[in-house]
């Protein structure tokens, strides 16, 4: 049955399923690439609260109600008092934002190239 299809692949088929391939893999090495060198931007209030990197494992208190947690690259909040939860819920990530709209709280991935970009820019 392999044979078939073989058969009926085209030199076109063959270049698209490598293309298709190589940026699957690209994608997978920039992934690993950001994690290695992501930093987490927590503001409270609208000021920055702090800079933490994401290989680096812990709990961060940034109030007396909300907690985040940095584990394996990613970063999640671990618990608030906010009504609907949804910051909490949102679960881990190394790439989206994370806000808690009732207690002001946003935390923004950036790689580690993007913050020396913005420390040249201002």
């Amino acid at each position: 049955m392999l044979k078939t299809w073989l058969k009926l692949l085209t030199p076109a088929d063959v270049i698209l399923i490598m293309v298709i391939l190589a940026g699957a893999a690209g994608s997978c090495f920039l992934i690993s690439h950001q994690k290695a060198g992501a930093l987490a931007y927590i503001y409270r209030e609208d000021a920055l609260f702090g800079i933490y990197e994401l290989n680096k494992s812990q709990t961060i208190i940034i109030s007396e109600s909300c907690t985040a947690e940095i584990r394996d690259g990613r970063i999640r909040m671990l618990s608030s008092d906010c009504p609907d939860q949804i910051c909490v819920r949102q679960g881990w990530t190394n790439a989206l934002p994370i806000i808690c709209q009732p207690n002001r709280i946003v935390i923004e991935i950036r790689s580690s190239e993007q913050s020396e970009q913005m420390h040249i820019l201002h």
